[in-house]
């Protein structure tokens, strides 16, 4: 059965050229490439040996550094699980899976065979990759993102009531439409499950327009 080791080393040989080809860099099991704002784009690979076969997880996620300054703040001053010292693909705002030929319908990859899997991988990425680091890492292209409201965030994160409104606080403050956001989280505000985050978010926003950040 092929374990964790030798997955990973297939991983490099098929799959880390390519990453570093476009700009990623790190190693198993996360890679990142960043742009002059710091906003990271995370290639994030998990490996599970509990299945037969052992299977495999790739998730692409868009970790904007505003985004992460939101998450160690008031996200993290409510929440029961603290940011790790680095940001991670399960912090993302916005997340991809990359699909092709061999993964299943919940986007794991069997891994009966690590070189023809790691291939398969590869080919997937050159496929979904381009598209999803420009969404990552292109201003323009990000607000577009966000302003739309179709992206998917982390698993936990979806819980999170009016994220989109959340993210263009964050992220684009001055934009018009950041205005209309504050509104609807002062609206939010007084919802028992939730008062505590909200409060925070418009606490951290207003100390940012304060210090003129």
């Amino acid at each position: 059965m092929t374990d964790k080791k030798e997955f990973f080393a297939a991983f490099r040989e098929n799959v880390t050229p390519y990453l570093k080809e476009v700009g990623f860099k790190g190693s198993a099991p996360r890679w990142v490439a960043t742009n002059d704002f710091g906003d990271e784009c995370i290639i994030g690979v998990e490996f599970d040996a509990g299945w037969v076969p052992p299977k495999a997880l790739i998730e692409m996620a868009a970790v904007p550094k505003a985004w992460e300054e939101w998450m160690r703040g008031p996200y993290s001053s409510v929440s029961l699980e603290p940011m790790t010292k680095r940001t991670m693909h399960y912090h993302g705002l916005i997340l991809g899976t990359p699909k092709g030929a061999g993964v299943d319908r919940d986007g794991f990859w069997p891994i009966d065979d690590t070189h023809k899997s790691t291939v398969l991988m590869c080919d997937s990425l050159q496929n979904y990759l381009p598209r999803f680091k420009k969404e990552a890492l292109d201003r323009d292209a990000l607000h577009r993102k966000i302003r739309s409201g179709k992206f998917k965030p982390y698993g936990y994160l979806r819980n999170v009531p009016h994220l989109r409104e959340v993210a263009l606080i964050a992220l684009f403050p001055s934009d018009d439409e950041a205005d209309e956001a504050r509104e609807t989280l002062r609206e939010y505000r007084g919802t028992p499950r939730w008062e505590k985050l909200i409060s925070a978010t418009l606490d951290w926003d207003s100390s940012r327009s304060d210090s003129g950040d």
